[in-house]
């Protein structure tokens, strides 16, 4: 009876350190990047740029997230055609005209949850514990060559967020997730790099480049052209074409 309870206060022990120390690397992300202050006076991000197709093209690519009213806006444009997916609380709309489509397709509220989780994983790293997520260090991890520090934010469904710090800097350079949805799993991962600061004081990439499992490359990289926080939104960037 003893050794059972010296092994589950071993036990506990272990995952409320393990839970400190998954806590004090998003601290000092956010500190390495700004500051908490800084961070809590976020209210939205919105990135342009380019998505790199090829030697010499390049399609226009923009994406806009609220944190508060969880808006969120992504649009890609070639050949003189633009896709756009918008989000507005619970509810959402895609439309891709490319080969010839030209109708709005609503999005399953039950996928709504996927675009917003994972539209950008400052969100997570802000709200994890007022959403009642586990954070958990899963140890050091290798990214490319670098040293990471690697932590899972896990919600009660069971859908996983990896986010993997430079053990050096406390950048945040790769982030992947699976999320559960009732017809399928959703399956992501990307490689951050070109850390700059912000005219808000922010340190944020401006490359983003999509990885498969095996962490090769998929695709071409976004190349940011600008990183505005809270910026005056355009209303007619929610309208429908």
């Amino acid at each position: 009876m003893k050794k059972l309870l010296c092994l589950l206060l071993a036990a506990l022990s272990f995952q409320i350190s393990n839970a400190q120390s998954a806590n004090e690397i998003i601290q000092e992300y956010l500190k390495a990047t700004g500051s908490k202050d800084l961070w809590s006076k976020v209210q939205s991000l919105q990135y342009s740029g380019n998505y790199v197709m090829g030697p010499g093209a390049e399609a226009p690519v923009k994406q806009l997230f609220t944190f508060k009213t969880l808006h969120y806006v992504s649009t890609f444009s070639w050949m003189g055609m633009q896709s756009k997916t918008v989000i507005q609380g619970d509810s959402g709309w895609t439309f891709s005209p490319f080969g010839g489509k030209r109708t709005i397709d609503p999005i399953p509220t039950t996928d709504i949850k996927s675009y917003i989780l994972s539209a950008n994983p400052n969100y997570l790293l802000l709200s994890y514990t007022e959403r009642k997520y586990n954070a958990d260090y899963l140890g050091l991890d290798d990214v490319e060559g670098v040293e990471t520090y690697k932590v899972r934010i896990m919600s009660p469904d069971g859908d996983k967020f990896y986010f993997y710090f430079d053990a050096k800097t406390y950048y945040l350079i790769k982030f992947s997730y699976s999320i559960k949805l009732p017809t399928r799993l959703v399956k992501e991962a990307y490689n951050y790099s070109d850390f700059r600061k912000s005219a808000f004081g922010l340190v944020l990439p401006f490359q983003i480049q999509s990885v498969d499992d095996a962490g090769n490359e998929s695709g071409g990289p976004i190349i940011l052209k600008s990183v505005d926080v809270n910026a005056t939104t355009d209303s007619n960037l929610f309208a429908k074409p």
